[in-house]
């Protein structure tokens, strides 16, 4: 439909100088995709020119008007729909508001100047409204960390980072789970998987703070030190399997009317912006997130020099999250500091089984379920024995119904 908006009034504003060779701004919608009848999500494909330069601290954001029937819908493209305002040709979907049919719909879209950069590198959901937005990344992935390593994204907050795809000629439209390295246990025989599919995970694991924000109850073993003091930014504890999420059946969709923490929080988010689909993450979408993006033995490097500077062990009591380094991806305690829940139980020997990344190993009982990392704050690797502990690929199980306080959970949300 090739709808242009020139921003005569975007310079008028002088909110944002652009260098005078720049070309001029504008934002161009060169189709929308309707998936109805299969479900009431929009694609849009726009270009962006002139737009947003991260490096020069130049952001922008774009508004889109959709039109459908009598009715017009204001689509902010960072709180409602993560866009990109960069230069380039972007697709980004929408869901509309429920029990809306998508059928017929026209799109126009406004650039317009922005304090934070677009895109939708990271999701944060406010857990006291529900309420969903998107941030890009900022100049660097080091100073994103900055941003989101505060009080804020522990508490009332909680931020995402997105894992995309791996774009390259020699592996397109996947994720890379490491190289034959990385392999220890032998449990991960497929270090490459392809799939059309993105997905966020939390940047941390889910603190005290955040647990009890939503669930309205906290049952950690360390709430406090030896003089009182709270410790509301350590990762929540002695959490149940079945109490983040239920049922227990892993195949099917967290039950938003359970009392779970994951119930819950589903039913804040599906009221507030009418978005479901929170979960534990699967060993494998866990391991792709703990490598950070590296191929490396180790998600630091080939060897276990240096590992005390990303991983939490040995410290005989859980610490605040992100007071280690972060990894590639800037995720925090992705080994060390609590185990977490994944869905999957222990059916599957080989990763390389499963179909692709998202469907948990499951045998239709009630089992141990995995967890992402064997690794906690009560590990030691002063033995050689227990250095295997490192590889995110190893399979550790705990049963679904114990309360240690070894056990955490980290949650992540597939982009569908």
């Amino acid at each position: 439909m090739n709808q242009k908006n020139r921003l005569a009034a975007f310079f008028a504003a002088g909110s944002i100088a652009f260098a005078a060779s720049a070309a001029d701004p504008s934002v161009t919608v060169d189709s929308v995709t309707q998936r109805w009848p299969w479900n009431n999500k929009v694609d849009i494909t726009y270009t962006v020119t002139g737009g947003q330069d991260v490096g020069a601290g130049i952001y922008c954001r774009l508004v889109f008007n959709a039109t459908i029937g009598d009715e017009t819908y204001v689509i902010d493209g960072v709180t409602d729909i993560g866009a990109s305002a960069s230069s380039g040709t972007h697709t980004i979907t929408w869901n509309p508001p429920s029990g809306i049919k998508a059928q017929n719909c026209t799109m126009t879209a406004t650039l317009l100047s922005a304090d934070n950069p677009s895109g939708d590198d990271y999701m944060i959901v406010n857990l006291q409204t529900g309420k969903i937005s998107y941030e890009g990344l900022l100049g660097s992935q080091e100073a994103s960390n900055l941003r989101y390593n505060t009080a804020l994204y522990k508490t009332t907050n909680m931020v995402f980072r997105k894992i995309a795809r791996t774009v390259d000629s020699a592996f397109p439209n996947g994720y890379r789970t490491g190289s034959s390295a990385t392999n220890l246990q032998g449990t991960n025989s497929q270090t490459n998987w392809i799939t059309d599919l993105d997905y966020y995970i939390g940047v941390f694991p889910v603190t005290q703070w955040q647990y009890n924000e939503i669930y309205g109850s906290n049952p950690s073993a360390y709430q406090t030190d030896s003089d009182g003091n709270n410790h509301w930014y350590r990762p929540v504890e002695q959490v149940r399997w079945y109490t983040g999420r239920m049922p227990e059946i892993t195949t099917k969709a967290v039950d938003i009317e359970g009392n779970t923490f994951l119930g819950k929080f589903n039913k804040l988010t599906q009221t507030a912006a009418g978005v479901t689909g929170f979960d534990y993450p699967t060993k494998i979408m866990g391991e792709i997130a703990a490598r950070g993006g590296a191929d490396t033995e180790y998600p630091w490097g080939p060897s276990t020099s240096g590992y005390s500077d990303y991983v939490v062990a040995w410290t005989n009591t859980t610490v605040e999250v992100g007071s280690k380094l972060p990894n590639g991806f800037g995720l925090y305690d992705m080994l060390g500091n609590v185990r977490e829940w994944a869905l999957d139980d222990t059916s599957r020997t080989d990763k390389a089984d499963a179909p692709d990344p998202w469907t948990p190993a499951y045998e239709g009982t009630i089992a141990n379920r995995l967890v992402t990392t064997v690794v906690s704050f009560q590990s030691t690797f002063e033995y050689s024995s227990r250095l295997w502990a490192l590889n995110p690929a190893a399979i550790y199980s705990e049963s679904y119904n114990k309360q240690w306080r070894e056990n955490g959970f980290r949650v992540a949300f597939i982009v569908k």
